[in-house]
C-alpha cells in the first residue's frame, strides 16, 4: 500500500526527468541533419525521379517505398532521398529541404536530365515543396539564387501529401479510430513535454514551417514557373490523416489549371505506398494510379481528376453515389469504380466519344454497431448525406443520370434522405445488405418521382440484418420511433405486392452474408451503365420467390431475435452490477467508468 501511495510522486519524477533529458538531448543533437541522395540507375530516358519519403518508422514502410522506386526505375533514374524521418527526429525541416536542394543539384549536374519529377509522401510532400521553393529562389528565409535542376522540374507528384499539416485540435478525423486518435494526441503531448519528435511537430497545421510554406507556395504559384508546374495529388478515400480540403493551396490561380487530384479508393494514409497488396486487387490498382500520376500526359490525368478546383465539370453526364455501411470503410469501392468504368466504352454510341462518369464515393468514416443502433446518430448522417448530394450535383451540373449504390447503413442514409427531402432524385438504385424496413414506403417515393427503379439484393445468410435490425422491425418497436429493418434479408414488401410493374426488385436469394451483393458486380454494372442501344432496364418479371438455402436463420430472425438481445442485455447489466459492487464505497465511480467503457465499445464494434 505504501508503494501505491508513492506512485504519483514516482510518476511526477519520471516526467520531470524525461522533460529535462529531452531538452538536453535535443541541444546535443545539433542543427545539421544528415541528408543523403542515392542514385538508382534505371532505364535510359532522360528522366530523373526525386523521391522524398514521409515518416520512416517501420520496415514495412521502407519496403513499400523501395518497391515504388523499382517501378520508377523502369521509367528513368531515381534519386532516393534519405533524411532523419523517424518519429523521434528533432531535425529542422527547413535544413532538410535546403540540403535536398544542394544534393539534388550536385547529382543532376552529372547528367543534366532534361525532365525531372519530384515525388513526396505524407510529410515528405511538404519537405519536397519547400526544397523546390529553395531551388527556385522563392523561399522567404533564403536569398540564394535559383539552382539549375529546378528549371527542369515538370511535375510534382504527392502521395497523400500532408499539404496543410496534421491537426488533432478539432473533431476526430472521420476515418480515424478513437483509440488511434487518442494515441496520436498522447504522442504529441509527450513530444512537446520531452522536446522529442520535433520534426513531426513542425508539420502540425499552423506551425511556422507549414504556414510559411503555404504562403510562399501560393505566391510562387502565380509566377511563370509556378504556372508551368504540373501537380498531381494521389489521396486515399479513407485517409485518416489527410483530408480532401488539404489541396486548397495547390489549386490557386495559375497552377490550378495544371492540378490533378486522383482519389485512390479503399486506401488509407499508410496504404498509399502498398502496391503489392493482393486483397481485392488493391495493390495493382494503386500501382496503376501511381504510374499514371508520374508518367501520363497531364491532359489524360485531368480527364480522370475527381475534382476541378473553383469550377464545374460539364463533361460529366452520369454520377454514381457509392455509400458504405457500418463497420466498413468502403475498401470495396475500388471494385465498383473499376467495374463501372469498364462499361463506359460499351455504353457510348458508335463513333461518339465516351461519356464521362463520376464516382461519388462519399464517406462518413467508421460507424460502429452501437452508433448504428442509436437513431439520433443515424439521422445525423442523413443530413450529412443530403449535403454531400447537393454539393456533388453542383460540381457536375450537366449530369442527367444520377444513380446510387448503397450497402448496410448506406441504404438507410438513402432511405432517410428520400423520405425527408422530396427534392432528392435518384434514377437507379442498387441496395445490398439493406437495413431499411421491409415495409418501407416506396409508394410515396415513386409517386413523387424521386426514383425510377430499385434493385434490392437479398442475401440468404445475412445474419447481421436477420438478427439485429430485424429486432427493431415489429410494430411495438416501431412505435418507439425505430426505422430500421430486414429488407436485406427478407426483401421489400413493395417488391412483392405490385403486380405487373415491380419498380422494386428483390433479387432473391444470393448466396453469402452481409456483403454478398459484391458477387454481383457484373449485373450491377450492366444495370447502371447499359450498352448503347440497349433499352432502359425494366423490372424483373414477377414470379415465385426461390426457396432459401436454410430455414434456420429465417425462423430465428422471424420469431426469436429476442434470444440474441436478451442474453446480451443481461450480460451487460450483470457485469455492471458486479463492477459497482466490487468497488465498495466507490461503487458510483466504478459504475460511471463502466458505462463509459460500454459506450466506447459500442462505438467501436
Amino acid at each position: 500500500m505504501k508503494m501505491l501511495g508513492a506512485l504519483p510522486a514516482v510518476l511526477l519524477l519520471l516526467l520531470f526527468i524525461a522533460a529535462v533529458w529531452g531538452k538536453v538531448a535535443s541541444r546535443l543533437q545539433g542543427d545539421s541533419p544528415e541528408v543523403l541522395v542515392k542514385l538508382q540507375v534505371g532505364q535510359p530516358s532522360g528522366k530523373l525521379f526525386v523521391m522524398v519519403p514521409g515518416l520512416r518508422g517501420a520496415d514495412r514502410s521502407r519496403k513499400h517505398w523501395n518497391t515504388l522506386a523499382k517501378e520508377l526505375a523502369k521509367c528513368g533514374d531515381v534519386a532516393m532521398v534519405d533524411y532523419p524521418a523517424h518519429a523521434r527526429s528533432n531535425a529542422r525541416a527547413e535544413l532538410i529541404a535546403q540540403k535536398i536542394n544542394v544534393e539534388v543539384q550536385a547529382l543532376w549536374a552529372k547528367k543534366q536530365y532534361p525532365h525531372v519529377v519530384m515525388v513526396g509522401n505524407s510529410m515528405g510532400a511538404l519537405i519536397a515543396r519547400k526544397s523546390l521553393l529553395y531551388s527556385q529562389g522563392a523561399a522567404d528565409d533564403r536569398t540564394d539564387t535559383a539552382t539549375a535542376w529546378s528549371g527542369k522540374v515538370a511535375r510534382l507528384v504527392l502521395l497523400a501529401g500532408m499539404n496543410r499539416g496534421w491537426d488533432l485540435s478539432g473533431e476526430k478525423p472521420a476515418d480515424m479510430r478513437w483509440y488511434v486518435y487518442y494515441a496520436y494526441a498522447a504522442a504529441a503531448w509527450f513530444g512537446n513535454l520531452t522536446h522529442s519528435g520535433q520534426l513531426l511537430l513542425q508539420m502540425e497545421a499552423g506551425a511556422p514551417f507549414v504556414a510559411n510554406l503555404r504562403l510562399e507556395w501560393m505566391r510562387w504559384a502565380r509566377t511563370v514557373a509556378g504556372q508551368n508546374l504540373e501537380t498531381v495529388q494521389l489521396l486515399g478515400d479513407i485517409d485518416e490523416i489527410v483530408s480532401a480540403d488539404d489541396n486548397a493551396d495547390l489549386r490557386v490561380s495559375g497552377q490550378g489549371k495544371k492540378f490533378v487530384w486522383l482519389k485512390v479508393r479503399g486506401t488509407g494514409h499508410a496504404e498509399i505506398l502498398d502496391i503489392d497488396e493482393p486483397e481485392e486487387g488493391l495493390g495493382a490498382y494503386r500501382r496503376d494510379k501511381f504510374l499514371a500520376a508520374v508518367s501520363e500526359p497531364i491532359g489524360n490525368l485531368q480527364a480522370r481528376s475527381e475534382e476541378l478546383p473553383y469550377t464545374t465539370d460539364d463533361a460529366v453526364t452520369q454520377v454514381v453515389f457509392v455509400m458504405h455501411g457500418i463497420r466498413d470503410l468502403g475498401e470495396w469501392s475500388s471494385r465498383i469504380e473499376t467495374a463501372l468504368q469498364q462499361r463506359i466504352p460499351a455504353a457510348s454510341a458508335n463513333g461518339a466519344p465516351p461519356e464521362k462518369l463520376a464516382i461519388a464515393s462519399v464517406r462518413y468514416g467508421y460507424f460502429g454497431m452501437g452508433q448504428f443502433l442509436l437513431r439520433r446518430d443515424r439521422r445525423k448522417y442523413v443530413r450529412w448525406f443530403m449535403d454531400q448530394y447537393t454539393e456533388t450535383l453542383a460540381r457536375y451540373p450537366k449530369a442527367d443520370k444520377v444513380d446510387f449504390i448503397g450497402h448496410s447503413n448506406g441504404t438507410y442514409l438513402l432511405g432517410g434522405a428520400l423520405e425527408t427531402y422530396a427534392s432528392m432524385k435518384v434514377r437507379r438504385v442498387v441496395l445490398g445488405g439493406s437495413v431499411l424496413p421491409k415495409d418501407y414506403d416506396w409508394k410515396t417515393v415513386f409517386d413523387r418521382k424521386q426514383v425510377q427503379i430499385v434493385r434490392n439484393y437479398v442475401a440468404d445468410d445475412d445474419w447481421v440484418v436477420a438478427l439485429f435490425p430485424r429486432f427493431f422491425e415489429p410494430v411495438p418497436m416501431r412505435w418507439l420511433g425505430n426505422d430500421i429493418g430486414s429488407a436485406g434479408f427478407n426483401g421489400f414488401d413493395a417488391g412483392e405486392n405490385i403486380p405487373g410493374r415491380q419498380v422494386v426488385d428483390n433479387i432473391k436469394f444470393i448466396q453469402g452474408g452481409h456483403g454478398a451483393f459484391l458477387s454481383q458486380l457484373g449485373p450491377i454494372a450492366n444495370f447502371l451503365v447499359p450498352a448503347a442501344g440497349t433499352p432502359a432496364p425494366v423490372s424483373m418479371p414477377p414470379g415465385p420467390a426461390p426457396a432459401r438455402g436454410s430455414p434456420i436463420l429465417y425462423g430465428l430472425s422471424t420469431w426469436f431475435t429476442w434470444l440474441i438481445w436478451l442474453p446480451l442485455t443481461f450480460a451487460v447489466v450483470w457485469l455492471g452490477s458486479r463492477v459497482s459492487g466490487a468497488a465498495g464505497h466507490l461503487g458510483a465511480v466504478a459504475l460511471a467508468l463502466y458505462l463509459i467503457l460500454v459506450f466506447q465499445v459500442l462505438r467501436w464494434i
